[in-house]
This record gives structure tokens, sequence and C-alpha cells, in this order.
């Protein structure tokens, strides 16, 4: 059984949550790799992301 994990003062099954940041990754911060690349700038807007999606300051465990 894996352990609940607590966001925004909601607990997310880890599995769900591994689940949320992979689609975020491929259908936000994917597609917005390459101009990142080419410009060398910072991805803000992936971190506006994150911050709107709860995930701005999430806790991983060490197991």
């Amino acid at each position: 059984m894996q352990t609940p994990v607590l966001l925004d003062r909601q607990v997310y099954d880890p599995q769900a949550l591994l689940d949320h940041l992979s689609q975020l990754t491929q259908e936000e911060f994917a597609p917005r790799a390459a101009q990142y690349d080419q410009t060398a700038s910072f991805p803000a807007e992936n971190f506006e992301t994150l911050f709107d999606a709860g995930l701005h300051a999430p806790a991983v465990p060490i197991k």
C-alpha cells in the first residue's frame, strides 16, 4: 500500500500524483521545451503551470 501524499491540504494517491505530473509534462512542458532551449531562457511559464496545479512546493519522500 502506498502512503497518501498531502498536497494543498488534500490527500492524493502517490500514483495519481505521478500520473498528473506526467500529463503536465507531456501536455504543457514538452511543447515549450524547444523554445526555452533555443532562447536559453528560464521556463517561468512551467513554474506558473506548477503553481496553478497546486504543485509549487511538492515534497517528495526519500523512500
